[in-house]
């Protein structure tokens, strides 16, 4: 596995190539299994699209309660309270 830097994102390039998928005459494309597996995709999960200079992106959507944990020695004080809110 190799790992290519760009300007403002990480490409993860396997040694198995590109995997291919094609857009139905609905615009809608199948996005291949080992793809799911990998990045634990489910049925009816939303997905972030962006195009960028000719190169569509899609990202899945996180659920915050999956985040959980994600910065566990991040300290919560200084933060602004409810009633701190305008």
């Amino acid at each position: 596995m190799t790992y290519v830097r760009s300007i403002d994102t990480i490409v993860v390039k396997r040694q198995e190539g590109p995997v291919q998928t094609t857009i139905s005459t609905k615009y809608q494309i199948v996005i291949p299994s080992e793809v799911r597996k990998r990045l634990r995709l489910k049925p009816r999960q939303k997905l972030t699209v962006l195009e960028k200079g000719g190169v569509l992106y899609l990202i899945p959507e996180v659920p915050l309660k999956d985040l959980r944990g994600v910065a566990p020695m991040v300290s919560a004080e200084g933060f602004r309270d409810k009633e701190d809110r305008y």
